[in-house]
Formats: C-alpha cells, sequence, structure tokens
C-alpha cells in the first residue's frame, strides 16, 4: 500500500473512509485468523503423525500405549480419540458382565463422536474467512459505486465534464473495490486450503479409529483382553 493510495483514501469523504476502514480491520483479523488456523492446523497434523508411529509401533500392546499417553496433557486429537475409547475399555472392563456385546457399538459411536468434536474445534472461525471472501468485494463495490454517484454530482454541479474534474472522485471510489478484493482473495484462498487439510485430518482419524477398532475386536473374538 502506497502513499498515493493512503492520500485516495484520506482525500474522500466521510462515507468512503468508514468502509475503507472497514474494509481494512477485516483484512487485519482475516490474517490474524489465517495465521492462527495455519499453526493449529500444522500442530494437529504433526501430532497426529507422531501418535500415529506410536501407535504401530507398539506392536497391538495398547495397555502400554495407553500407560504412556494417560498422564499426558495432549493436544493431539489422535491420542484424545485413543484414550476414549480406552477409558470405555476400562469401564467395560470393571462392570459386571463386561457388556462386550454392546462394546463394539459404543466403541464406533465414541470414534465418531470424538471426531466430530475435534473437527468442529478445527473449523471455528472459518465461517467468518467465507462470510468475509463472499461479502467484501460487495461492500467494496457498494463503496465504488457511491463514489462515481459524488463524483458525477460533483461534475453536474460544475457544469464542467473535464477529466480532471471527475477522475480523482473516480479513482478514490476505486479504492474501496481494491480493499473489497484485498480482504475476500486471502479469505477464499484460505477457506479452501484449510478445508482441504482440515478433511485430511478427519480421514487419519476415522482410519486411526477403525484401526483401534478391527484390533479390540480381533482380540474379543480370540478371547482375550483388550487392555
Amino acid at each position: 500500500m502506497n502513499f498515493s493510495f493512503i492520500h485516495l483514501i484520506f482525500s474522500s469523504g466521510w462515507f468512503i473512509q468508514g468502509l475503507s476502514l472497514l474494509l481494512l480491520l477485516g483484512s487485519v483479523y482475516v490474517w490474524a485468523i489465517v495465521i492462527e488456523k495455519w499453526r493449529n492446523i500444522k500442530h494437529t497434523t504433526d501430532s497426529i503423525k507422531i501418535f500415529s508411529k506410536s501407535f504401530f509401533s507398539h506392536n497391538a500392546n495398547l495397555e502400554l500405549l495407553y500407560t504412556s499417553y494417560k498422564n499426558k496433557s495432549s493436544t493431539c486429537p489422535s491420542s484424545r480419540l485413543f484414550l476414549s475409547v480406552m477409558s470405555e475399555l476400562k469401564r467395560t472392563k470393571k462392570s459386571k458382565g463386561r457388556n462386550e456385546h454392546f462394546l463394539k457399538e459404543r466403541i464406533e459411536k465414541i470414534i465418531f463422536s470424538t471426531t466430530e468434536n475435534e473437527i468442529s474445534h478445527l473449523q471455528t472461525k472459518l465461517d467468518f474467512l467465507s462470510v468475509a471472501s463472499s461479502t467484501a468485494p460487495f461492500v467494496g463495490l457498494f463503496g465504488t459505486v457511491w463514489g462515481i454517484m459524488q463524483s458525477f454530482s460533483a461534475m453536474g454541479s460544475v457544469g464542467n465534464a473535464n477529466l480532471s474534474v471527475i477522475a480523482p472522485g473516480i479513482a478514490t471510489a476505486l479504492s474501496t473495490t481494491a480493499l473489497g478484493l484485498i480482504v475476500a482473495i486471502p479469505a477464499s484462498i484460505a477457506v479452501s486450503f484449510f478445508n482441504q487439510k482440515i478433511e485430511k485430518i478427519e480421514n487419519d482419524l476415522l482410519n486411526l479409529g477403525l484401526e483401534l477398532e478391527m484390533l479390540i475386536s480381533r482380540k474379543l473374538e480370540e478371547g482375550k483382553d483388550a487392555i
């Protein structure tokens, strides 16, 4: 953003200045969300990879893996899913009758509900990016239309159609369209990028849950304790 662009904003009327300020604040907030979500999703993706490696390296020893994670304050969705399933196994093991007939159904519900909660958390604030990407250009366009109307009004009052009369007003009016695009383009790209990453995380969690469910089912069918 160079001096001439800033000068255009400050030389405009109060309405254009208000819209410009709104769009500038929107741009700052959009980038704050983008940075926050990028860091969050990157941390989540890395932690899932680390847990998956640990899960498959324990050679189906769920108790050992549970012991190593149960006292940790983990921010990894995979470990939280694993601990939720293991907690249900612990409760089933302690209960009379064991209720193993319904255990698979309960585990499946835990896997889906935990995954849904984790994905909902990751999708926080993405709605704002979607709204910003779709509405910011129209806000900017509204400012442009308003500015052009003011320019033609000024031309009519002067009674002169000289380009030097209307050009500054039109240039100022178009600045709001530019600001609208500055907000909308990064927001639109970010929404698409983050949704793809979140979909990959969801698939990873469901795949891990499926592996865990199959492992527990196999042990139960063999007459062994899962833990």
